[in-house]
């Protein structure tokens, strides 16, 4: 009843691909993958990817030397001004591990969504945001985000389209 021949098929993630809950969550999170629109969606809860402890629910696939990784955001909840949905690069899965992150945030600077670059310079260290934020953003979604890893550097990217990074 009411059903109007909208039905999304879901299945876990590919076996590329890993995900579970970094930290200690109040509720454990989920993902599941739309293989015909190509399509993560990812459900999770913590306190969030700040200070020296992490708590969020991880989609990834381990990466050893150079690489990148792009996302294209088409929604975010907003759960919190800093609820936060990106892509990152860890050292490990410990909730202390060095991670640098660009992400999305629905309000956290009171001018609406925006972006940000965010890393843990050691395991265990406090949480920074790089002197380069990326900023608000020029349309909340869908938004492209890009990671880059070359040797130690990490290079953030945002964009309303995937030409223009």
């Amino acid at each position: 009843d009411g059903d109007l021949g909208n039905s999304v098929s879901t299945s876990p993630v590919p076996s590329t691909w890993i995900n579970g809950d970094i930290g200690n969550v109040a509720a454990s999170g989920s993902a599941n993958y739309d293989s015909s629109i190509g399509r993560f969606s990812i459900e999770g809860s913590g306190s969030d990817i700040w200070s020296s402890n992490d708590e969020f629910h991880y989609v990834y696939q381990p990466v050893n030397g150079d690489g990148e990784i792009i996302a294209r955001v088409i929604s975010l909840e907003n759960t919190n001004s800093w609820a936060k949905i990106g892509v990152m690069m860890r050292n490990s899965l410990a909730s202390k591990s060095a991670p640098a992150l660009v992400s999305m945030h629905p309000n956290a600077l009171g001018t609406g969504s925006g972006y940000t670059l965010q890393q843990r310079n050691s395991d265990g260290s406090t949480m920074t945001t790089s002197d380069s934020n990326i900023g608000p953003a020029l349309s909340p979604y869908p938004v492209y985000l890009r990671l880059v890893r070359s040797g130690d550097t990490f290079t953030a990217y945002g964009s309303l389209t995937t030409g223009n990074f």
